[in-house]
């Protein structure tokens, strides 16, 4: 018989712990043990120091701080021999996998491409919304320095290149028209993932009843 094992730690509150529970025996988790841990922690925290009274001694003050930790951990077991645990357990990882892909995972071709191509240009608006930051930072440092022509030219310029930056960043219809792509697709995305994992929790629960 080949037995699975899993470990995992929650807070020790009843309501966790039992949605915990019941989601894995959707997958064909039982728990084996439940086990609460409660700990206190106490660590030196900020150190102040002030003169006494008469000014003959200096005291020093160091705050104490006390943590209390208190979790469950739990252990849950399968018999992936059973034939059903083991097409639950297929059906877990499936699940896992499509939580955890990519949103071009659920797009089509086009669609992943088209969303790729606007992450780059939401990069690019990002690297404009920097340049400009750093061309506003030197337009002011040069604008102490405005005893000097050179440097009072200079404010000019670095402030009129700062703000093409950020123009090009806030009304560029390029940029936004990469956000209005991101986001359709990141929503049709979501959804499509959605339905994907509640198809899949569906068959397992039916293979639970059966």
């Amino acid at each position: 018989m080949r037995i699975q094992t899993e470990v995992i730690q929650v807070a020790n509150k009843p309501q966790i712990i039992n949605e915990v529970n019941a989601e894995a025996a959707i997958w064909g988790w039982s728990v084996l043990n439940i086990q609460i841990t409660e700990q206190k922690i106490v660590k030196e925290g900020d150190s102040h120091g002030r003169e006494s009274v008469f000014g003959d001694k200096y005291i020093i003050t160091t705050e104490v701080i006390t943590e209390h930790i208190n979790y469950a951990t739990i252990t849950y077991q399968r018999d992936l021999d059973d034939p059903k645990i083991k097409k639950l357990a297929d059906l877990e990882s499936d699940y896992i996998h499509r939580k955890n892909a990519n949103n071009e995972w659920f797009l089509s071709d086009d669609e992943a491409r088209v969303y790729k191509e606007s992450l780059a240009v939401e990069d690019k608006k990002d690297r404009d919304k920097l340049f400009g930051k750093i061309l506003l930072g030197a337009s002011v440092v040069c604008l102490f320095l405005s005893s000097n022509p050179l440097f009072n030219a200079l404010t000019f310029v670095c402030f009129g290149v700062s703000v093409f930056f950020f123009g090009k960043a806030f009304c560029s219809s390029e940029y936004r028209n990469a956000k209005e792509n991101i986001d359709r697709l990141s929503m049709q995305a979501y959804k499509a993932r959605k339905a994907a994992q509640e198809d899949i929790l569906e068959e397992a629960k039916r293979m639970q009843r059966s």
